[in-house]
């Protein structure tokens, strides 16, 4: 019995159809699950598929031309990561697709949200941390449609106070209060424009 074959990317798990078979190179695998994320073209460089090893290291497939799935496979069940290899300048991203640019604001939001290390201070100004608060909040939980819900997702997406952990409740209020009006503000824009709208302004 073949194993079942499952990348995860940063919105989504996708089943390798049967055309995958172990015989497949890795970069023509890495090819077929750009396309099934919606990357295109040479913006397909950026991303690779990786197994995950007990340490957490990556392990890219389809480096070498004729690397084989079968390399790679075990008789279990196997799971890839879909991720950035490369990051590029933000002037070069900036023209990249609004699919490409939209796994890219998802993965380096969850690399955020994972952190795990030490306080630190913000490291954005008070007005940049509005802003890509607001974005987060529309592109996560869609337009602003009325405040409780979108307090809730706030709250929810954003669950570290803003700035030093010894801020006054009255001033997260007031953070919370300037940031949905930011979002309520984005009502209109699109989803692609809310995740660049922070570089644009």
């Amino acid at each position: 019995m073949n194993p079942t074959i499952l990348v995860c990317s940063v919105d989504a798990i996708i089943p390798l159809p049967s055309t995958v078979q172990p015989s497949t190179s890795g970069q023509d695998v890495v090819n077929h699950v750009n396309k099934l994320c919606g990357v295109v073209g040479d913006e397909g460089k950026l991303y690779g598929i990786a197994s995950v090893d007990s340490s957490g290291h990556f392990i890219w497939i389809g480096e070498r031309e004729d690397e084989e799935l079968d390399e790679i496979l075990t008789l279990e069940d196997v799971a890839f990561e879909h991720r950035v290899r490369f990051f590029p300048e933000i002037d070069g991203l900036l023209s990249a697709t609004g699919r490409t640019f939209e796994l890219f604001f998802m993965e380096i939001h969850g690399e955020i949200f994972a952190y795990k290390g030490p306080p630190r201070p913000p490291i954005f100004s008070k007005s940049d941390h509005i802003r890509l608060a607001a974005s987060i909040l529309h592109v996560y939980a869609g337009p602003f449609s009325e405040d409780p819900p979108a307090r809730e997702a706030l709250r929810f997406l954003l669950p570290i106070p803003f700035g030093s952990s010894e801020r006054r409740e009255e001033e997260t209020d007031e953070m919370e209060e300037l940031i949905l009006e930011e979002y309520r503000r984005m009502r209109n824009v699109k989803k692609g424009e809310a995740i660049v709208s922070p570089k644009l302004e």
